[in-house]
């Protein structure tokens, strides 16, 4: 008789995301256990890692592998081509500036571009997936430059339309920033900085 049983395991850091599977595979003859196989597979992007062995041969590498992932996945990333590695040096830079020096850099012209910009930071800086409207306006409160008469209005503009730099989440009041409204800033408000 052969017996499987698989394991769903999944990590999430900020960097680094993996889903692993394990199976236990056990032999019986009988009453008594002939063969007991352990396999993790771990999958991340394109790199997928497979340890199958005994128990102890397992564990051992697992724990390697532990120290060795976080590095082997960042240099896959890096890896991936001038698009991944451009953005890759964006979010390190990111990460050292304040909102004051990242919205000055950005230079938005209009309150409706100030609010993307404070959607990508709080995205990708605050780390947070959604944000309310107080969010965007405590920004605004950050920079120390006039709020807005009616967020909500500005948000639900920039969330409609074919190019929607935002979207509404399924938490009612919150919203998300959408790849669009990432390109916008990293994009089109840099490029016009620059020029």
């Amino acid at each position: 008789m052969h017996q499987e049983d698989a394991r769903r395991i999944e990590t999430s850091t900020q960097t680094l995301i993996i889903r692993a599977y394990m199976w236990i595979a056990t032999e019986h003859r009988g009453d008594a256990v002939i063969d007991q196989q352990y396999r993790i597979r771990i999958r991340r992007g394109e790199t997928e890692i497979d340890l199958q062995g005994d128990k102890a041969f397992v564990i051992e590498h697992l724990e390697i592998l532990g120290k060795e992932l976080p590095k082997a996945f960042e240099d896959e990333e890096v890896s991936r081509g001038p698009v991944t590695q451009k953005r890759h040096m964006r979010d390190r830079e990111l990460q050292k500036l304040s909102l004051a020096e990242f919205y000055k850099e950005r230079r938005p012209e209009t309150k409706t571009q100030a609010v993307v910009t404070f959607a990508y930071w709080l995205t990708k800086r605050e780390g947070k997936n959604e944000f309310k409207g107080t969010d965007i306006m405590s920004c605004f409160d950050e920079v120390r430059i006039p709020k807005p008469e009616n967020v909500h209005d500005i948000l639900g503009k920039l969330a409609s339309g074919s190019k929607a730099h935002i979207t509404p989440s399924s938490s009612k009041g919150h919203w998300k920033l959408t790849l669009t409204g990432e390109e916008f800033v990293e994009n089109q408000l840099s490029e016009k900085k620059e020029g």
